[in-house]
């Protein structure tokens, strides 16, 4: 969600005031966002090197054609 739309939905008279009480990342935050993208990016590894296929998750539509992950260097 944008940071004008959640300033609009609490009232806040500006964007800013909102990153300012919100805006903070702390260390927690910083490392599960580092692990999702370390997951992310040894996946993309893989399936670059054929190590793994491109399914989708569990419970997920088939992903669209156009919207498949292309391997590095294709």
């Amino acid at each position: 969600m944008d940071v004008q739309t959640v300033q609009e939905l609490l009232g806040h008279a500006t964007p800013e005031f909102t990153m300012r009480v919100y805006g903070y990342v702390n260390e927690y935050m910083r490392k599960v966002a580092a692990d999702k993208l370390q997951d992310a990016i040894g996946t993309l590894n893989q399936i670059a090197q054929g190590e793994m296929e491109e399914t989708p998750k569990e419970g997920t539509e088939e992903t669209p054609e156009e919207a498949k992950i292309i391997p590095f260097g294709a």
